[in-house]
């Protein structure tokens, strides 16, 4: 007796914080598709269970509750075990907890009985206990990607005890995710040539290709169940394996301007002519206006597909502009069919046009500013401009569109940029900036030219074009 006394108060003064704590299970947490959760054959999502170490002595009627981040499945029936034992895996003292009370996210159970392991008192500090598994809402789980569960006791009398430290509760029973992916290989990003007039791409090329590749991930709908292999446990139960959903189509859709490839635009659709757009085992359609390239896979393969868009037809030009799109993915296992969004990216044809920048110009209200366009060039081209002041670039996104740059002609842009910079709401009312200007033509036959005048006195500022053929 003596003996177990000291025991006892060895134990009540290592756990003085009252503290239980929360143990990982023997592997990883149980995992489900959210393909696999959302579908009709799918009546709730199982969890993975954790012990529970007791850092505290219990009473009867004392309570322990596990609360649930995600709400029980209404569907399948929770049946959470009807009780709870508590031990040391081997020869000792016990204690038994029956279910009390649920609610839609918890369990109490409450402290039924203890058994005294040799006669000396029945210590519960250091006991331990298996959480119960129980069956989660399928769709609510799949929104919420992740479920948790957290540890909690009290008295007979409602008094909490036996807190777990904020770091070690709400622990990870079971996660979602997505069964498929898709990895791009190649997004457009051909240059169209100013020098053919855009009507084809650099190196005389007349094709680009958007190549990607969907996959499936995670195979399965709730992976094998882990549990801590303890049969003294009465909780301790084998896991069950999902199945995985069945893929019905893929579509893919890159949105854009194609209009380049309708050569007959009073026949509603997109009439391509001699024009080409095609897609590894897909129906290519078009959407309204020819908006959109859309490649529908009823193969429901998940090899790498290629969309390769050919402009035979010399007449049009090539757009210069950057492409969205994603990829569908239509699922079901039974009647219902549904699907999944995955970002593409798509990618963007730009131009070999010229790019250049005036350095240092000054925006004090006393300065008045001097920006020209030269284009000694053939063809014209759409001016566009960024400003960089104290490390702050406007616009945030995107550049200002300043109008054309004519063919042989001098455009003035000063007046043009500090209209769409009031029109973006910035203010640069002080100091020097730069100003970077892309003018969509042949690079050969475009200048910059920068300068200010402040009251009589004119200043020449350098730019791309000045430092470039300085050889000082």
């Amino acid at each position: 007796m003596f003996k177990k006394t000291l025991l006892i108060g060895a134990m009540l003064a290592a756990t003085a914080a009252n503290s239980a704590t929360i143990t990982a299970p023997a592997g990883v947490v149980v995992k489900h598709t959210v393909e696999g959760l959302n579908t009709a054959a799918t009546l709730g999502a199982a969890t993975t269970n954790y012990e529970v170490v007791l850092g505290a002595e219990y009473a009867t009627n004392d309570t322990i509750t596990f609360t649930y981040s995600v709400a029980f499945s209404t569907e399948t029936p929770v049946n959470p075990p009807s009780q709870i034992i508590c031990d040391t895996e081997a020869a000792s003292d016990t204690i038994t907890f029956g279910l009390l009370s649920t609610t839609t996210t918890s369990l109490t159970y409450r402290a039924l009985s203890t058994t005294d392991q040799g006669g000396d008192g029945v210590v519960t500090t250091g006991l331990k206990c298996l959480s119960p598994i129980v069956e989660l809402n399928d769709t609510a789980l799949a929104s919420a990607g992740s479920a948790t569960m957290s540890f909690s006791a009290a008295t007979s009398a409602g008094t909490a005890i036996d807190a777990v430290a904020a770091a070690g509760n709400a622990k990870s029973v079971a996660t979602a995710v997505s069964q498929f992916a898709t990895a791009t290989g190649t997004s457009f990003d051909a240059v169209v040539d100013v020098n053919e007039d855009r009507k084809k791409f650099t190196g005389a090329a007349v094709v680009d290709q958007l190549i990607f590749t969907p996959a499936v991930t995670n195979a399965a709908d709730g992976e094998t169940l882990v549990r801590n292999a303890n049969a003294a446990h009465t909780t301790n139960a084998a896991g069950a394996t999902g199945v995985e959903a069945t893929i019905r189509a893929i579509t893919a859709t890159v949105t854009g301007d194609f209009s380049f490839l309708d050569t007959d635009a009073a026949t509603a659709g997109t009439q391509l002519g001699t024009n080409t757009v095609t897609a590894t085992d897909s129906t290519v359609t078009f959407g309204a206006n020819s908006s959109s390239i859309i490649a529908t896979d009823d193969n429901v393969g998940v090899q790498a597909t290629t969309i390769a868009v050919t402009k035979n037809v010399a007449a049009t030009a090539f757009p210069v502009q950057a492409y969205t799109g994603n990829v569908v993915i239509d699922y079901d296992l039974v009647a219902t069919t549904k699907s999944v969004t995955m970002a593409l990216t798509a990618g963007s044809w730009t131009l070999n046009g010229a790019t250049l920048t005036a350095f240092s110009v000054p925006f004090s209200p006393t300065a008045e500013r001097f920006l020209w366009v030269s284009n000694s060039g053939a063809s014209a081209g759409e001016i566009t401009a960024s400003v960089l002041h104290d490390g702050t670039r406007y616009p945030t996104t995107g550049t200002y569109a300043l109008g054309t740059s004519a063919a042989k002609a001098n455009t003035r842009i000063t007046q043009l940029l500090d209209d769409a910079l009031a029109a973006d709401g910035a203010s640069i009312t002080s100091g020097r900036a730069d100003i970077t200007v892309t003018v969509n033509a042949a690079a050969s036959g475009i200048t910059l030219n920068a300068g200010y005048k402040v009251g009589d006195d004119r200043m020449h500022l350098e730019t791309t074009d000045s430092l470039d053929g300085d050889d000082t």
